[in-house]
């Protein structure tokens, strides 16, 4: 049995599963309110209500304006080298940044918000280095009875996945694995919402291309809630460009939190490698259909006395963008070198450079009803049999400080995905953070 036929045996025997465990449904705020927060779930900033509170009892109605925000400090050094060989002097890093936010409701029926991050070093964009970039900015209203309207620029959080999410087709930029709760800048957009007791229907007006005088893009969705499962479909066209379609479904399993989510994916502006004689080369193939997905889990468990916390997550992804085989990265490594520099291909271009991914990471808090934490983090391209494995010891016993020692080892040939040539296999890293101070 190939690797896809095992992939699509398991989607099939979870969507099964799925039916067989009808337990009670879940209210409008359980469902939606994660992945439709008025409020970014960023790490630092804390949310303020759902829009499923929106539905159901119209915009809430306040006179006053929220503002808020949370500080992020980190200063690490790393030393990298082999397996028992270290550099001397570790080398240093240092992360500061700011979000603040205004949440304000003048009317009872319009709300305005905007968010955005003061950061250093500057964050480069188009314009050279910029101290300040904006995360959100946009008004609600409801400009018919029962339709709910945001205008501006705003994160959509489509997808279920944790590690890998190939449903999440507006937001910029993909889910970094070793950072899956980082925040995800969203488009400019018109969102329309509907809700039906427990359904919730979206339309979207796509307008970044817009602005400088492209196209308009769509993207419907809908959501409903079946029995103890939660099921989205949703899709994405703009004219001229890549478009996709995408469903998720999530459901308990016993002890286990279960998701499903897939993608079909055309006319994608990617570049491949091929191999023409001795020469590499790049080409589209814009003609041809995509197809992804990725099935996981989460866990978590509580001590009754409160002698630790126990949390694990685990997801496979099947990635039809993918090499079937990716040897040519390991055989050329000069000439995929000699292509980024003529920008013939971008890096983004060799990222998820595989068919198959796995990811996992265990947690274990407050063990022995103490400050220290322990937690590891695997993450796999099991196509070219490279990856990322990583364990970190915490404490938290100062005030707002939390301080790490993490060590962390790449393996796989040279020239694969997670060890590129030139790379070093281990490193140690220091690290002293403040953050979550919110206000």
């Amino acid at each position: 049995m190939n690797m896809r036929t095992l992939f699509y045996s398991i989607v099939s025997a979870g969507l099964l599963m799925a039916g067989l465990f009808p337990l009670q449904a879940q209210t409008d705020d359980e469902l939606f309110g994660s992945s439709e927060s008025l409020v970014t779930e960023a790490p630092l900033v804390k949310p303020v209500e759902s829009s499923a509170s929106d539905i159901s009892t119209g915009l809430l109605k306040t006179e006053t304006v929220k503002i808020g925000g949370a500080f992020t400090f980190s200063l690490a050094g790393t030393a990298a080298g082999d397996s028992t060989i270290f550099s001397d002097y570790p080398t240093p890093s240092v992360v500061s940044y700011a979000d603040l936010y205004a949440d304000a409701r003048p009317a009872d029926n319009f709300r305005f918000f905007i968010k955005g991050r003061f950061s250093y070093p500057y964050t480069s964009d188009s314009s050279g280095n910029n101290p300040f970039s904006l995360r959100e900015a946009y008004a609600d209203i409801e400009p018919l009875s029962g339709i709910n309207a945001r205008l501006g620029k705003q994160t959509a959080n489509w997808g279920v996945g944790y590690f890998f999410s190939p449903g999440n087709l507006l937001d910029f930029g993909t889910i970094d694995p070793e950072n899956p709760t980082e925040e995800r800048t969203g488009p400019l957009a018109v969102k329309f919402q509907r809700s039906q007791r427990t359904s919730n229907y979206y339309l979207y007006l796509l307008l970044d291309s817009a602005y400088s005088g492209g196209p308009i893009g769509l993207a419907p969705k809908a959501e409903w809630v079946l029995g103890s499962s939660e099921l989205s479909l949703g899709a994405y066209w703009q004219n001229d460009k890549p478009w996709a379609v995408t469903g998720s479904i999530t459901f308990p399993m016993g002890p286990l939190d279960m998701f499903v989510e897939g993608a079909v994916k055309g006319n994608i502006d990617k570049n491949f490698l091929v191999l023409n004689g001795p020469a590499l080369t790049a080409e589209t193939r814009q003609d041809k259909i995509f197809g992804q997905g990725t099935i996981g889990f989460s866990w978590s468990m509580d001590d009754s006395e409160g002698r630790y916390s126990l949390s694990l997550r685990g997801q496979y992804y099947y990635n039809g963008l993918g090499y079937e085989n990716s040897d040519l990265f390991i055989a050329y490594p000069m000439q995929v070198a000699s292509l980024l520099q003529q920008k013939t291909i971008t890096v983004q271009d060799l990222k998820e450079r595989g068919q198959h991914y796995g990811a996992g990471s265990l947690g274990i808090s407050k063990i022995l009803s103490s400050d220290f934490g322990l937690s590891f983090f695997w993450l796999g391209n099991l196509s070219d049999s490279s990856g990322k494995t990583s364990a970190t010891l915490s404490w938290s016993g100062l005030d707002k400080l939390n301080c790490s020692i993490a060590y962390s080892y790449a393996y796989g040939q040279e020239g694969t995905e997670f060890r590129p040539v030139g790379s070093v296999a281990s490193s140690i890293t220091l690290k002293v953070s403040l953050s979550m101070a919110t206000f």
